[in-house]
């Protein structure tokens, strides 16, 4: 892959991941148990769940820098949350990449409020808003479409989105970026999923068999994380 193309892929990476990764106003209390960082930690993603090819890099650490998604990001303040995981990054070599951040709240009324509070339009301008901070010098995008994924219903609170954002590189042809995300909640607990595919989507199939393996994972009985 060109020099150029492979910078926008690594900027859009880090975007993505810093909104994943970043403390923020808003943010739950954090009042975490042993019980509720396993019970997070089962949620995660895996890389034999993805398939041949997908390799692992450890997660980035939180921080408290500031967001691109600032001002969109749900408020979930007067929330409680007994456990946080967030996956590794799993890359496709330079055609597609996968993050995850779990919580578990401190009751099912509470992971209830924070999906109703993610699942919304914010989380679209936030991915919007994610791709257009890739610019720089090189390659100019822009967010061009906005689309709801079929994932079915493997849970009761599932949801999938999709942005797709034109990249226009200064010395090479023009290629397209498709972020998906996906919200999946139950129980206590709410994990959100992002597809980062270069040039075409992530495989639907592929998403969708990730969601399934996700809502059985989040079905899973475990220890009361109060």
């Amino acid at each position: 892959m060109a020099q150029t193309r492979a910078l926008v892929v690594a900027a859009l990476l880090a975007a993505v991941l810093a909104a994943a990764a970043s403390a923020a106003p808003g943010d739950p209390k954090l009042r975490h148990t042993p019980a509720g960082e396993v019970a997070a930690a089962k949620v995660l993603v895996r890389r034999a769940d993805l398939g041949k090819g997908w390799k692992a890099t450890p997660a980035p650490p939180a921080s408290t820098g500031s967001s691109v998604c600032k001002g969109l990001r749900p408020n979930l303040s007067d929330l409680v949350e007994r456990g946080r995981a967030i996956a590794p990054t799993f890359t496709l070599g330079q055609l597609a990449t996968v993050t995850q951040s779990v919580r578990v709240f401190a009751t099912r009324a509470q992971a209830a409020t924070a999906w109703q509070r993610t699942d919304s339009l914010d989380l679209v301008l936030c991915l919007e808003r994610q791709l257009r901070s890739a610019t720089f010098a090189k390659a100019t995008v822009k967010p061009v479409g906005r689309f709801r994924l079929d994932l079915g219903r493997p849970t009761a609170h599932t949801d999938g989105l999709r942005v797709v954002a034109a990249v226009s590189p200064t010395d090479e042809a023009p290629f397209r970026v498709y972020a998906d995300v996906l919200v999946l909640g139950r129980g206590t607990t709410l994990t959100t999923v992002t597809f980062l595919g270069f040039v075409q989507p992530v495989n639907d199939a592929l998403e969708r068999r990730i969601a399934r393996t996700l809502a059985q994972r989040l079905g899973a009985k475990s220890s009361l994380v109060g």
